[in-house]
């Protein structure tokens, strides 16, 4: 009887923790998009420290080929459908977009971002968050 009624303890509290840490594990497409962001302005800053020309060259392949950021980002798509692009550099900064969000999300991560970074370019309404990099 002591044995079965570990086996079942055992069962049990195995179960109670896998319901438990699946959700720690998997992300929502809110979070995959700010960490691929995050990414490539992080990026982008490393890149920048090793050039004289501020973000007048960056770009989304350059980062991938520099090996600062996954290929991935650069030619695959964010789990909304749409890509990451980056436009309008400077040697002062650039724009980082992230395209066909659709108007809620874009809005949702927006307020997340505007945290810590300039959204003010942004055009939810199109479904396009833009981050100005500085």
């Amino acid at each position: 009887m002591d044995t079965a009624f570990s086996l079942v303890v055992i069962i049990g509290l195995a179960a109670y923790v896998q319901a438990k840490t699946e959700p720690l594990t998997s992300k929502n497409d809110e979070a995959v998009i700010v960490d691929a962001l995050t990414h490539i302005i992080e990026a982008s800053k490393n890149y920048k420290a090793g050039v004289n020309d501020g973000y007048s060259s960056v770009s989304m392949t350059l980062l991938s080929d520099a090996g600062l950021i996954p290929a991935d980002l650069t030619t695959g798509r964010n789990p909304a459908g749409g890509q990451y692009t980056i436009d309008t550099t400077s040697s002062t900064g650039y724009n980082l977009n992230a395209t066909q969000l659709g108007a809620q999300l874009c809005g949702r991560l927006t307020g997340k971002i505007s945290r810590f970074a300039d959204t003010s370019p942004s055009d939810c309404a199109a479904g396009t968050l833009t981050i100005a990099v500085n």
